[in-house]
């Protein structure tokens, strides 16, 4: 036998044994818990351009993630006040702002 093909016998068993030790590890799956997120908003909701993308992102989130993330969306001055929502997430009291 050559060096080549040592090399080559080698790599291949590197490759199988790397290849079974793959296929032999358990699966693991995480149970996707629903996440909900409150996100106080600056700007009224029927504004546009300014109020509709907290919306439009709130509903994205939702298709996207099946249901499984859902963002509720408050008016201001609902949950905390307009200038306040920096403060809100800073501290944790909401999650989103």
């Amino acid at each position: 036998m050559n060096f080549k093909q040592q090399v080559k016998k080698l790599a291949t068993i590197a490759v199988s044994a790397a290849l079974a030790g793959t296929l032999v590890m358990p699966v693991t799956t995480f149970a996707a818990d629903k996440v909900r997120w409150r996100m106080p908003i600056a700007f009224p909701s029927n504004l546009p351009a300014l109020g509709t993308p907290a919306q439009y992102a709130a509903e994205q989130l939702k298709l996207a993630s099946g249901g499984d993330i859902q963002v509720r969306v408050y008016e201001p001055g609902k949950l905390v006040p307009a200038f306040d929502i920096l403060a809100s997430v800073s501290d944790g009291k909401t999650e989103a702002g």
